[in-house]
């Protein structure tokens, strides 16, 4: 069984429609796979909705249909909400260290959560999982850590950039 994994910046174009929808959908609509997001893409949904609310000059009933939505993908299932451990807490500070320390790349401290939980994740299962993002300050701090590149198969909603591929694996 294959397994997904979401950042809240890939997952909001299937409630907010632009360019990335259709991939995003047909990438939930895959049988025997699993979907998986962390119990941060929770608040920052709301947050993302929030803004595109604002920035599109869209009702209140406009973003409590896209927040209804990402909810009915939850309770149905479809979504795997992942906990955020102690664990990964740790792994987020040292992925933070290493990319933006070390690296000097741009990387912010949910950013390293979400992808830490799924790096832990896939040691879990044992299983290389797809990391799909849209933010390419996200996804080119982590493409640029090895331990996260191996256990990943990091992909990027849009083309790459700077000599970085938008998929890694």
């Amino acid at each position: 069984m294959k397994a997904f994994f979401f950042d809240t910046s890939a997952l909001v174009s299937r409630y907010c429609a632009d360019n990335a929808t259709n991939r995003i959908n047909r990438i939930l609509a895959k049988g025997d796979s699993q979907f998986y997001i962390s119990e941060l893409t929770l608040i920052e949904m709301s947050s993302s909705l929030a803004q595109i609310r604002r920035r599109q000059h869209l009702g209140v009933a406009e973003f409590q249909r896209m927040r209804n939505l990402f909810e009915d993908d939850i309770a149905s299932g479809l979504l795997r909400v992942r906990t955020i451990t102690q664990g990964d807490l740790l792994n987020a500070r040292d992925l933070l260290e290493d990319a933006a320390v070390l690296k000097n790349c741009d990387l912010r401290s949910a950013d390293a959560i979400i992808a830490a939980s799924c790096r832990e994740l896939a040691h879990a299962l044992k299983s290389r999982i797809c990391f799909y993002t849209k933010d390419w300050k996200q996804y080119s701090s982590v493409y640029h850590v090895y331990a996260y590149r191996s256990a990943l198969k990091l992909r990027f909603i849009g083309k790459g950039k700077g000599g970085i591929p938008a998929r890694s694996g």
